[in-house]
């Protein structure tokens, strides 16, 4: 009994041995086709990449210089998304800015190609010697010190997903607008810009009513009102002691924003007003009291497009980079080129 029994036992242990080694030949098999994928993959992610650098490219007038520069997508979408969002934004924001600054580009180029650009020997214009529009790579540990490997690579893994992507609506690319934060909507664009567009219109972005920025406030006297005031609308009338009238909002937008208003009687819009006085947005309430008047607004920018605030609030709930564009462009989708 002994015997049979050390037999049974050899026997068992064999058994084992040969499937440990089934099981490890198995795993290993998997393990090397796994990362022949992976590195299948990586190389095709490169040779696109090359590709696109290698054939697209913009025409952007340098505005500190006046001159002509050619830049490559890859420059741009980099560049753009550093110009355009700090780097402790979450990766998913970071994407979906960069492929709207990159369609954006496409939109305006292809415009110039039509020939209804702004422009007549370029596509657009940037001010990247001051860091306006994009920023140069080789700038890039001016801005972060000591996490510029950290960052520049966030940076680049947002680009390179825009890279190989495009927004379109009804297969064209998109005007794709951004601001850095609504005023707890977005902004239908014909109260903006005076010109309707099925994809930028008004949608609810409460991550910015959430924000620690998002109302501001500031003081100006009534003699430094009056002097901006009377120099923009010679005809209206600011006469002392009627300051409330100085400037009285007429029709407030669905978003919130000042959409028109009177000047000391004068016609005029929430935008223009934001210009001469400088302030965050359109959305604005204005109350005169003890020689000065107090302003407060909602949000900073335009409002029209894609929240950058708003985006990265939905990132950090969860949400991809193509589910915030096509969530603030109505209509459009992200679609995968080359």
């Amino acid at each position: 009994m002994k015997v049979k029994n050390l037999s049974a036992g050899v026997f068992l242990s064999s058994v084992c041995c040969l499937v440990l080694m089934l099981l490890f030949c198995c795993g290993l098999y998997f393990f090397n086709s796994k990362r022949q994928n992976f590195e299948d993959e990586f190389q095709r992610e490169s040779e696109i990449e090359q590709s696109y650098e290698e054939q697209e490219v913009f025409l952007i007038l340098n505005e500190a210089t006046n001159e002509v520069e050619s830049v490559t997508a890859m420059e741009y979408a980099l560049g753009a998304v550093m110009a355009e969002m700090p780097p402790d934004f979450h990766i998913e924001a970071l994407k979906a800015q960069s492929l709207c600054a990159l369609t954006r580009a496409r939109y305006l180029k292809k415009l110039y190609e039509n020939g209804k650009g702004s422009f007549k020997n370029c596509h657009f214009s940037q001010n990247p010697d001051f860091n306006e529009g994009f920023i140069r790579e080789k700038n890039a540990e001016k801005i972060y010190r000591q996490n510029t490997d950290i960052y520049l690579n966030k940076m680049k893994e947002a680009a390179n997903f825009a890279l190989r992507r495009e927004i379109t609506y009804e297969g064209e690319p998109i005007l794709a607008a951004y601001h850095a934060m609504s005023a707890g909507f977005t902004e239908d664009c014909e109260n903006v810009w005076d010109k309707k567009v099925p994809y930028l219109v008004k949608r609810e972005s409460r991550g910015d009513t959430l924000a620690e920025n998002f109302e501001a406030n500031m003081i100006i006297s009534y003699a430094d009102m009056k002097n901006i005031l009377q120099r923009a609308f010679p005809d209206g009338n600011f006469q002392d002691g009627n300051e409330k009238s100085w400037i009285e909002p007429q029709i407030i937008s669905k978003g919130g924003y000042v959409e028109k208003c009177l000047a000391g009687g004068c016609e005029t819009d929430g935008k223009t007003i934001r210009q001469l006085l400088s302030l965050r947005s359109a959305s604005f309430v204005i109350s005169a009291a003890d020689n000065s008047f107090g302003i407060t607004t909602k949000g900073y920018g335009h409002g029209v497009g894609l929240s950058q605030t708003g985006a990265d609030f939905m990132a950090r709930q969860g949400k991809t980079a193509e589910e915030i564009i096509e969530y603030y462009y109505k209509g459009a989708q992200v679609n995968l080129i080359g």
